[in-house]
């Protein structure tokens, strides 16, 4: 386990993963309790989700349904249960049912909306499976669950802090004593960019809706509320919502009520103590909310501030689910975020999960040194610049070959800390010094052919004789073109153009816009979002770069991701690491970002490793040799070029801090990245007669399987009946002995060394009288039992109406047990409607 110095001299820390209590005590209860993020697999140690997805075999495919309509991933974790388990297998069905349900319900809207239905990876699944137990805990035994997480931070506190002696302040426990509801009303995903925490997101606004209706709360909540980092997320969490199918509206101060089922969608920045024109008091919303925040790490950078103040207030007596792929940048600098984050985590699906599981790209990170001279920087530009031309070209000329794999057109993206920053110490802001760089390739060609030809023939050597753009541009070297023919080729492709001066042309009617042409060419091919276009376009002009009011009339930023963008190259400041979402970046060169600002790193890098994949399975081709192999589909050449996120700093300072951030993550960075090809020679005269067990694949002419209807069409009818209308030998099977059972007593476990206290008195078995029965719903019985018979997808049941009732107030036959105690049984009081609704 990589333990870490906290300062010279003194005792060693444990990184952030290993300090999430509430993560531990969830993944023991299926016989992984441990003390950390790792788990002892006897001959090593393993991340604990690692060991959890092996040993119930959840590599490779694990979407879909079984034939009694349970998901896969439940199936096998079923299957592989070691009696260090606390869950039931009656527990795992419940909460597998209740998966099923929302997702059907998502689905049926998606689809409804012309969308892809969900299928749940097995990360996305366990996410909703953990928060199932939660709140199943939360809901019905919060004691216990205070016991259970007090019990593992004592043993965490023991372990780590006392005997191991390691450089932390011991975890606060949870105090019994106090309002349980408090300390246990919050949850967080520490979850990778692009693993689909919005979805998870729409999931978990179900799953709590379900639990507040079925334990009779829904009262108790006022608003469901979603805070976002700005604006631009705040329209989009809308749209995504309503391709759920949930009903979501975008605060107004002035909107008047809303629909209680309403989400309300706000951005954070809108909150305020007082309100005012364009802000509203956070105390307006009461404390009694379902919050859901999106980049939960947002106002924790100082450890806490009024943003977290604001979250706070909205969910005190209510609850919250919060979502970020950086949490450990906050809690790793705060105790007080420590002590919070750790009891919260739900589920840890960081970046070293996610690249571990093979999701996203792979990553090529360059470095230049301090106090470059002006030609080794202008180099070190063009080979960015060369590695995106590089990646543009191999897509052009494989577009078909590529299609399967789902790669968009690549997008070159300049981030900078701040666009329009003033002149210092005589040189030009970020954006302008990167503008002038265009400038000059654009229509200095004697200087940027020798560039190319430099680089490719002779790459970029280090101290130590390293050459870091070794095996970079092979794609580019076999072609066997010149400098030269490449030249004027990169002009075409990535300025659509053949040469001249940079026009930065100010987009009128589009705020924060500037589009980037080259020469006489009408088509643009960058365009800079930046906050005060007015004052850039000055900067600009200050340096001698041609300037304008724009011809376009269309916001060429919000078109991007349209096939028919024309723009390859996208500069603006940090407010890519929130909100915005592309499939395209795919090279990154980083100026001034970062220096003292990690969740931003992590945020940044998680815009770029994004990659859609073949079938849309989020990963590198690599990854998927088998199913490759299986579908018949070739790996094409040089895909892994198209899969790689290339970054390039200009500061070393900030890289260096970079690039520990993704090491703390445990993310590999690849510099210099070679594929090798291992030739495997097939057997010769392998024998024709090897027998394979497997499923016939039909049945009179009927298929087995997938979407074959053999089951639907030859299986026995079986009509559901009241005992009374049964044979006497189907009787005997039905209630001989009863085949349903219903436990009402309390569960609860006890233990003594003496065995004093303890008497079995016998469980009182209850029958439903006709004052119970008189207030049963049978309608909505009847369409559960439906419910539950297309869950399980028995089609060949058939279900009447009529006998539900017959089932129940039969009393002459006990085809079930029900055990309760007499004052459960008894309606005096409206609270105890729920046993019996």
């Amino acid at each position: 386990m990589a333990a870490r110095k906290s300062g010279k001299g003194s005792k060693q820390t444990l990184p952030f993963r290993h300090h999430l209590v509430l993560n531990q005590w969830l993944f023991s209860l299926f016989g992984f309790d441990s003390l950390s993020g790792q788990f002892d697999l006897g001959n090593r140690e393993a991340p604990t989700l690692e060991a959890f997805r092996d040993r119930f075999q959840l590599i490779g495919e694990t979407s879909g349904r079984n034939a009694e309509g349970e998901h896969l991933i439940i199936q096998r974790m079923r299957e592989n249960l070691n009696e260090n388990a606390k869950l039931s297998d009656e527990q795992l069905l419940e909460y597998d049912r209740r998966i099923k349900q929302l997702t059907d319900t998502i689905n049926n809207a998606r689809l409804a909306s012309g969308e892809e239905p969900i299928e749940w990876k097995y990360f996305q699944y366990l996410m909703l499976l953990f928060t199932e137990i939660y709140l199943d805990y939360l809901f019905t035994k919060p004691d216990e669950l205070l016991e259970a997480l007090n019990q593992q931070i004592e043993r965490w506190n023991d372990h780590w802090v006392v005997e191991q002696g390691f450089n932390h302040k011991p975890l606060d426990l949870l105090n019994p004593e106090d309002d349980l509801w408090p300390q246990l009303n919050m949850v967080a995903y520490w979850s990778a960019t692009g693993s689909g925490k919005t979805l998870i997101m729409h999931a978990n606004i179900l799953q709590y809706r379900f639990y507040l209706q079925r334990y009779g709360k829904a009262g108790d909540i006022n608003k469901i509320i979603l805070l976002t980092p700005n604006e631009g997320l705040t329209q989009q969490h809308l749209r995504d919502l309503e391709k759920s199918g949930i009903r979501a509206s975008e605060f107004s101060a002035r909107g008047g009520d809303l629909f209680a089922q309403d989400v309300i969608v706000i951005d954070i920045n809108k909150l305020r103590d007082s309100e005012k024109k364009k802000t509203v008091a956070v105390d307006s919303f009461g404390s009694r909310n379902l919050l859901l925040v999106d980049e939960g790490h947002r106002g924790t950078a100082s450890g806490g501030g009024s943003w977290y103040d604001y979250r706070q207030k909205l969910c005190s007596l209510g609850f919250s689910f919060e979502y970020s792929a950086t949490f450990a940048q906050s809690g790793s600098k705060h105790e007080n975020l420590r002590q919070t984050y750790t009891t919260a985590i739900l589920f840890d699906y960081s970046y070293r999960h996610f690249y571990g599981d093979g999701y996203g790209k792979q990553s090529q990170i360059l470095n230049l040194q301090a106090n470059p001279n002006a030609q080794d920087e202008f180099r070190y530009l063009v080979a960015s610049l060369l590695s995106y031309y590089q990646q543009l070209r191999l897509f052009e000329e494989q577009k078909a070959s590529f299609k399967p794999f789902n790669l968009e057109k690549p997008l070159w993206v300049f981030v900078s800390s701040k666009v329009t920053a003033t002149l210092s110490s005589g040189e030009a802001s970020d954006t302008v010094q990167v503008l002038a760089f265009i400038d000059q390739v654009l229509h200095k060609q004697e200087e940027t052919v020798a560039a190319i030809d430099y680089l490719l023939k002779r790459g970029m050597v280090a101290k130590g004789g390293t050459d870091l753009l070794h095996g970079r541009f092979n794609y580019l070297k076999e072609l066997g073109e010149g400098g030269d023919a490449l030249y004027h080729d990169l002009l075409n492709r990535v300025f659509n153009s053949s040469g001249g001066r940079l026009h930065i042309e100010n987009i009128t009617g589009i705020p924060g816009e500037i589009a980037l042409r080259a020469g006489t060419s009408d088509t643009p091919f960058g365009v800079i979002n930046v906050g005060d276009d007015a004052k850039l376009v000055k900067l600009c002009e200050k340096h001698d770069l041609f300037t304008q009011d724009s011809r376009f009339s269309e916001s060429l930023f919000h078109g991007i991701n349209t096939d028919s963008s024309p723009v390859n190259l996208l500069l603006g400041s940090k407010k890519f690491t929130e909100g915005w979402s592309s499939w395209r970046v795919s090279n990154m060169t980083l100026m001034n970002v970062g220096k003292n600002e990690g969740a931003q790193i992590i945020q940044l890098f998680g815009r770029g490793v994004r990659l859609k994949g073949w079938k849309t399975t989020l990963k590198r081709s690599a990854e998927l040799a088998a199913g490759l192999k299986e579908a018949g589909t070739e790996r094409p050449e040089h895909i892994g070029v198209m899969e790689t996120l290339n970054i390039f700093g200009v500061k070393a300072d900030y890289i260096a801090q970079f690039r520990k951030e993704l090491e703390d993550e445990e993310i590999p960075v690849n510099e210099g990245l070679e594929e090798f090809v291992l030739p495997l020679k097939p057997m010769k005269d392998l024998r024709k007669d090897l027998h394979v067990v497997r499923v016939k694949e039909s049945i009179a002419n009927k298929a087995i399987g997938g979407s074959g209807t053999a089951f639907q069409e030859l299986a026995e009818q079986v009509v559901l009946k009241a005992p009374g209308d049964l044979k006497p030998t189907e009787i005997d099977y039905f209630c001989n002995p009863p085949r349903v059972s219903l436990d009402f007593y309390p569960q609860v476990g006890l233990f003594a060394t003496d065995k004093k206290g303890v008497q079995n008195t016998g469980a009182k078995i209850q029958r439903l009288k006709p004052t119970h029965i008189a207030l049963l719903d049978m309608q909505r019985l009847y369409f559960e039992l439906l419910a539950f018979k297309r869950d399980k997808r028995w089609s060949n049941l058939t279900i009447t109406q009529d006998v539900v009732e017959k089932l129940l107030t039969d009393n002459r036959y006990d085809w079930y047990r029900l055990y309760a105690p007499d004052e459960a049984m008894e309606l005096g009081r409206l609270e105890k409607m729920r046993l019996v609704a």
